[in-house]
């Protein structure tokens, strides 16, 4: 059986939270989760909304830096507040 992680992105911590939710009921072995895109947060703000998503259920979490498409890097300082 191959794993399945879900992605569990969106500028909307609610949302990305709903969906990492979504994906623990429908069985996903884990979650693939992003800084917020569009809003461009600060660090505190990334940090606080990947630890929301990525504590809202009991699925391992993987974080997500990609700012070509969220338009912010995570920084190494929030990284290590995550690990």
């Amino acid at each position: 059986r191959a794993m399945v992680i879900a992605g569990a992105g969106s500028n909307d911590t609610a949302h990305a939270v709903r969906m990492a939710e979504g994906a623990a009921q429908a069985g996903a072995d884990g979650l693939l989760v992003a800084a917020p895109y569009y809003n461009r947060p600060s660090q505190e703000g990334v940090y606080q909304h990947i630890r929301a998503v990525a504590t809202s259920t009991d699925l391992p979490a993987m974080v997500y830096d990609i700012p070509g498409r969220t338009g912010l890097e995570i920084g190494e300082h929030t990284l290590d507040r995550l690990a």
